[in-house]
């Protein structure tokens, strides 16, 4: 049985956003609580109702980061990419943990 955990998404902004790129500017929305990396980027697409009701933001998409207990993991076309160097994105990621309020 597998356990849950939470996972924190990091959204693209600004004019790369949706490409395949690592360096990029990105915003923390929020998290999910899933039993896999596949698992939360399901659970963060905007399929009936907004995926998170206390920050209408948009589905996650390519280029977008989830951050597991494992590491941090870029969106791809096709599957995740584990970022193996986060420190080009810790400062942006950890100054953006506390503002959730936009997308």
């Amino acid at each position: 049985m597998n356990q849950t955990q939470q996972f924190h998404i990091y959204h693209c902004t600004g004019e790369n956003a949706f490409q395949e790129i690592e360096e990029q500017p990105r915003q923390y929305v929020g998290f999910v609580e899933a039993s896999s990396l596949e698992s939360a980027y399901l659970f963060s697409q905007n399929f009936d109702i907004p995926w998170n009701l206390a920050n209408a933001c948009r589905s996650t998409s390519v280029g977008d980061v989830i951050v597991a207990d494992d590491g941090a993991y870029m969106v791809m076309g096709q599957g995740f990419r584990l970022l193996d160097d986060l420190s080009k994105n810790d400062s942006e990621l950890n100054s953006l943990e506390s503002q959730s309020n936009e997308c």
